[in-house]
């Protein structure tokens, strides 16, 4: 019986132990805001040009990001098989439904990316730690097309791979600081202000605003001649 006890008390520890280090960090479901800072040599008209808030919207095989600044706004919702983008400025206002294809050659474009192929990022863990929107991050530098980028990331999360940014791929956990070059030697400063947990987000959060006209690329390229 001490035997058939010992035997099960064995089994029930390796069971636990096998579960705990199955155990990895949850998927991220939430919405987390950025405060964006322009770094270099730029007038203080340059600098507020750029300067605003991001705000990234993790749903269920969804994703949003809005950037709200001095000349508007520009939202991206991104679903699995195609996106949306809504431009909003000066009083007007316009949604743009593309295709996956489509979507990845608008974020090349204002990325100034011109890569066929996209480079596989290189990431070099760095034993540096900080806190971010009261989260304690680990910090890394990921290599990316010819740039090195400085983040740092909170593990105890992490995105679906089919919504981190190109540079992220590899990143194991929420990229709650990091920078993005901008013009020849300057850079703008992504560092989240807060971050909201969700056991579910709304529908209506990756929903075109009431008033706002959608059309497709080949409309709007029509429409404009």
């Amino acid at each position: 019986m001490k035997n058939l006890l010992k035997g099960i008390s064995l089994l029930l520890l390796v069971l636990i132990s096998t579960t705990i280090i199955a155990q990895g960090p949850d998927n991220f479901m939430g919405i987390i805001t950025y405060k964006m800072t322009v770094e270099g040599d730029f007038s203080e008209a340059e600098k507020a040009q750029s300067e605003g808030t991001l705000t990234m919207t993790y749903g269920d095989g969804v994703y949003k990001s809005r950037i709200e600044g001095m000349m508007g706004s520009m939202t991206f919702i991104v679903f699995n098989d195609s996106a949306l983008m809504i431009q909003e400025s000066m009083g007007q206002s316009m949604a743009i439904r593309m295709t996956t294809e489509e979507f990845e050659k608008v974020k090349d474009k204002m990325k100034q990316s011109t890569d066929s192929v996209k480079p596989d990022p290189v990431v070099q863990l760095i034993e540096e730690t900080k806190v971010v929107a009261g989260l304690k991050c680990k910090k890394a530098e990921v290599e990316f097309g010819g740039e090195i980028i400085e983040v740092y990331y909170y593990d105890g999360y992490v995105l679906p791979e089919n919504m981190r940014e190109d540079e992220f791929k590899k990143i194991k956990g929420l990229p709650l600081e990091y920078s993005t070059p901008i013009g020849d030697s300057g850079s703008v400063i992504y560092t989240a202000t807060e971050v909201k947990k969700k056991k579910k987000v709304k529908a209506k959060e990756f929903e075109v605003p009431a008033g706002i006209k959608t059309m497709t690329i080949e409309q709007l390229k029509a429409m404009r001649g």
